[in-house]
């Protein structure tokens, strides 16, 4: 199991096994060997491309770590971690609805006091539950899994908390307070993306089926797949190597920014990921919810920026890998 690879954390573990795949693949006949170093090569490729972040701490960090990969371990409704502890999920095991990674005292007021601190969850497969609550002072990894909706929500970012999104499915609405760190690489989020007043995010890839913005929020956005777009005097911050006002390209060198006013007439292009987008802002309330409806109520911001396209550190992993799979192709069967 998973949970047995003591002191070994989840990132090691993969690549080990990747290893394992490619010393097994040397030692086979050349057909079966020249599949095996192909499949190692695109493993290690996922393996390092997913955790380039390096959101995940190592184990020897915290008091306590628990891994959870089965029903036997999976965690129940209602449940909670504090101070110095790692909690992991994989493929297999399970947590239940409410789970609140950290703890506080909480006043009449709203007031936080006594907040845990390093607590780190991270998600590599699994369903979690509904209304899932990451407090101040504690992280979230998502790799992988399932998110359940919940009565108020998937997912409650509170401020003080950190939350670095790599993968993962998203049923219900994932709200992000002030104060709080929320960085999204790649995920499907099949509902509302809500930034609170005075909050921010850094979106650089990832499905959204819609965004909403608070007064004096920010969304930086350069990948990923937009859906529709409302704010309330929040502002919205695109970075792309080319951009389109109404079809005609819009003329700005690199690092220099826009902001759009006009409404009414389609922006598009290409954002820094290569990902192309398309929005038709418009000023008020949309009469409808569909993907590239950008509403903008007065006093919003929309901003472009023009940056050059810089392959990721994933992109050149994956450039190595095809070098790898070439090597195995022109090498000689070894006897």
């Amino acid at each position: 199991m998973r949970g047995d690879v003591g002191c070994m954390t989840p990132n090691e573990y993969r690549v080990s096994r990747v290893v394992q795949l490619l010393y097994t693949g040397l030692c086979l006949k050349h057909e079966v060997r020249s599949f095996a170093i192909r499949l190692a090569a695109i493993l290690l490729a996922l393996a390092f491309s997913q955790t380039s972040g390096l959101a995940q701490s190592a184990p020897n960090n915290f008091s306590s770590v628990v891994n959870v990969d089965s029903l036997a371990n999976s965690i129940g409704n209602g449940q909670s971690v504090g101070s110095d502890v790692q909690l992991n999920l994989f493929d297999g095991g399970s947590i239940g609805e409410s789970f609140i990674a950290g703890t506080a005292d909480v006043d009449f007021f709203g007031m936080v006091s006594n907040a845990s601190t390093n607590v780190e969850v991270n998600i590599f497969g699994g369903t979690v539950g509904g209304d899932f609550a990451v407090l101040s002072g504690s992280t979230l990894n998502v790799f992988d899994g399932e998110f359940s909706d919940g009565s108020f929500a998937s997912l409650d970012l509170a401020g003080g908390s950190n939350a670095n999104f790599f993968g993962g499915n998203f049923e219900g609405r994932v709200n992000v307070s002030p104060e709080s760190s929320t960085n999204i690489s790649g995920g499907s989020f099949e509902d509302l993306f809500v930034l609170f007043s005075d909050a921010s995010a850094n979106i650089s890839g990832g499905e959204f089926s819609s965004s909403f913005l608070s007064s004096g929020s920010t969304l930086n956005i350069s990948g990923g797949t937009l859906g529709a777009t409302q704010t309330s005097l929040g502002e919205i911050n695109l970075f792309g190597t080319e951009f389109f006002l109404g079809g005609i390209p819009v003329d700005l060198e690199v690092d220099e920014a826009l902001i759009v006013d006009e409404r009414g007439v389609a922006l598009s292009g290409r954002l820094a990921d290569g990902s192309p987008f398309e929005l038709n802002p418009i000023v008020g309330i949309p009469n409808t919810n569909s993907a590239g409806t950008a509403s903008f109520f007065e006093g919003s911001t929309l901003t472009i920026n023009r940056v050059s396209s810089v392959p990721e550190p994933s992109a050149a992993l994956l450039l190595c890998s095809i070098y790898l799979l070439g090597l195995a192709k022109r090498r000689r069967p070894l006897e």
